[in-house]
């Protein structure tokens, strides 16, 4: 499956203080940003009330994270 993750999230710069490069870092890509902030979301307002427990609400709050960042990323195209 190919998919946009449209880029990194909080990429910094190559920085060079007093002669030294500190090198920059890419940072993690928009989309798991935004799956990380769905899934704080869902397991914040998860009180067992699931019928799934420990790898299995795992799997299904880590696909429906996923599955809210790329509706994001759709929406965020579209403009």
């Amino acid at each position: 499956m190919s998919f946009d993750d449209s880029g990194p999230a909080f990429p910094t710069p190559t920085v060079d203080m007093d002669g030294i490069k500190y090198p920059g870092c890419t940072g993690m890509s928009l989309r798991d940003w935004f799956a990380g902030q769905a899934l704080a979301g869902l397991v914040s307002r998860w009180h067992g009330s699931l019928r799934h427990d420990g790898e299995e609400a795992a799997g299904v709050y880590s696909g429906l994270s996923f599955m809210f960042a790329d509706a994001m990323l759709a929406e965020r195209s579209k403009e």
